[in-house]
């Protein structure tokens, strides 16, 4: 163990050496030197070391997604939820396909979720528990600040586990009231009203992509309701867009052929369904379809 501690403090060293070298030889840092110190810093848990670097690299760089989310990773190890939350949401404002960041709620909510179960007796007991205790947290952290959108989300992200979604609406519309411009909102609010309003749920991915028209995500749920509500037209647009961010991707060819099938229009159909089989070439689904499709061309 003292091994162990000797060899990171002699690395600790040799960063500060070679700063200070930097320096000498008047060689000014780079944000992406700043960054690696960041998460060579996060990687041994010295927390407020790596936020000094991140917030550095944002105070230089406050364009970069990424540092934010690692920002967010940082203050989630250390058990401030609610600054990660915030920072996991600034860098979906920036980036809202950023997966990273996505990931990060999932980490928040886990870690609370264990939290404030410990004393469950039972699995039902423990999610009551986590709820109950979750739903008041977020609760109390509003009154004392009624402004705090990384709470009203957090909270409405809970709302939304526990299928209420009246309030997770309410807590996701004050969150974009307080944020108008924050694309990721409006998307979260989007993802709850797919379950109980397509209209209103289009409404809200065509307000995130108003925003960040190249955002992935929205367009991939957008495209998948007009899909449910036989829209092929619609689908088609949206798919089209997937597949100029990404023409890899058999699932957009195979949803726009969907579509195309679904018009009458089989040549693009068959043209959309063999180019997903280039990516899926033991796919029997899709080999089976090509078939029907082609039949029916005849």
């Amino acid at each position: 163990m003292k091994k162990i501690s000797i060899f990171i403090m002699s690395l600790v060293f040799l960063f500060v050496l070679i700063g200070c070298e930097n320096k000498q030889k008047n060689m000014p840092e780079t944000v992406s030197d700043i960054i690696e110190r960041g998460n060579y810093y996060f990687s041994n848990k010295m927390y407020q070391e790596a936020i000094s670097e991140f917030t550095e690299a944002i105070r230089l760089d406050p364009g970069n997604a990424n540092t934010y989310s690692n920002l967010g990773n940082v203050y989630d190890s250390m058990g401030n939820y609610d600054m990660a939350v915030t920072f996991f949401l600034e860098a979906l404002k920036l980036n809202p396909d950023l997966d990273e960041a996505h990931s990060g709620f999932g980490s928040v909510y886990f870690q609370v979720w264990k939290n404030n179960s410990g004393n469950a007796e039972s699995l039902a007991d423990s999610g009551e528990l986590w709820y109950n205790k979750t739903i008041a947290d977020y609760t109390e952290e509003i009154s004392l600040n009624p402004n705090n959108i990384a709470a009203f989300f957090s909270r409405g992200y809970t709302y939304g586990f526990r299928s209420d979604y009246v309030n997770a609406i309410a807590d996701f519309s004050e969150a974009i009231r307080l944020d108008t411009n924050n694309t990721v909102l409006y998307y979260y609010r989007g993802n709850i009203y797919q379950l109980i309003d397509y209209d209103k749920a289009i409404s809200d991915y065509t307000a995130a992509l108003v925003l960040k028209p190249d955002f992935y995500g929205a367009l991939s749920s957008r495209g998948l309701l007009y899909m449910e509500m036989s829209d092929f037209f619609k689908v088609i647009e949206d798919y089209s867009k997937l597949i100029r961010l990404n023409n890899r991707n058999a699932g957009n060819y195979i949803a726009r052929g969907q579509a195309y099938e679904a018009i009458g229009d089989y040549n693009k159909a068959i043209d959309d369904f063999e180019t997903a089989l280039q990516f899926k070439p033991n796919d029997f689904w899709l080999k089976k379809e090509l078939e029907e499709i082609r039949k029916m061309q005849k």
